[in-house]
């Protein structure tokens, strides 16, 4: 018990550069347990080792491939749990604010939050491609890295926008209903997801709320589309079902498609 949680507040301490006198005031107050254990762990060394890749400074795909395969015991985190560790910023906790309102949770059809943050991730993905698809060569995960670690440099206006993209979307998506995503077995499908927000949220930058209504009638057509199909069941990381699915998205949501 001990260990697990010295290991968890200490990789993220250690990246946001928290003193070790903090790491250990924080484990000293949090854990309930005697005097004589106190004293034996005032006395204990904490030792850590700082990382840090000399040179490209805009890449941090060492130090996120060195925490995770530190991570091979005990309790696993997720690449979305290391990613809150490594890249923690205002436009992540605007993530985490929209993982528990509960239209979302209606849409994901969980009640609760995923314990590993793979909601959050969905969510990060969606953003990504939004701002930033044009990026995107085949790696989710360096995508999903880099995105995260340009995010911390967001304003606040960009994240006041991106948060309301994303109500404005829930009421543009309305139509479709609150169980659009899911499939027959109850699943949530990402890929399906990712591609009908980027094209809604596309259209209501250039358009407005108020022209960016989905109807049921187009995103049947959508989904019944055989290569739209093939785009959001398999290979659904690769880059040509990526751009095929968000393009064809917005054909039949906005365009000419009939």
């Amino acid at each position: 018990m001990l260990i697990m949680i010295f290991f968890r507040i200490s990789v993220c301490s250690l990246i946001s550069t928290v003193t070790v006198q903090r790491i250990r005031y924080i484990i000293r107050n949090t854990i309930p347990w005697g005097g004589a254990q106190k004293s034996a762990f005032d006395l204990f060394p904490i030792r850590c080792i700082a990382v840090r890749p000399n040179r490209p400074e805009e890449d941090d795909g060492t130090i996120y491939e060195i925490f995770s395969r530190l991570n091979t015991g005990g309790l696993n985190l997720s690449a979305q749990e290391i990613r809150g560790c490594l890249y923690r910023s205002d436009f992540y906790k605007m993530l985490y604010a929209l993982n528990s309102e509960t239209c979302w949770r209606q849409l994901v059809g969980k009640k609760e939050e995923d314990d590993k943050f793979r909601d959050v991730e969905v969510l990060l993905r969606a953003f990504a491609l939004l701002y930033a698809q044009e990026h995107y060569s085949g790696s989710m995960l360096r995508f999903l890295n880099r995105f995260s670690k340009e995010a911390q440099a967001f304003t606040q206006d960009k994240i006041e926008q991106s948060r309301q993209l994303f109500f404005d979307f829930v009421q543009v998506s309305a139509a479709i209903g609150k169980e659009a995503f899911l499939t027959r077995n109850g699943s949530f499908n990402a890929a399906l997801f990712e591609a009908v927000f980027v094209a809604a949220a596309e259209k209501i930058l250039s358009d407005g709320v108020e022209n960016a209504g989905i109807t049921k009638a187009a995103f049947e057509q959508l989904k019944d589309d055989k290569k739209f199909i093939e785009a959001v069941t398999h290979s659904t990381y690769n880059v040509e079902a990526v751009n095929a699915r968000i393009s064809l998205a917005r054909d039949y949501l906005y365009g000419n498609k009939s």
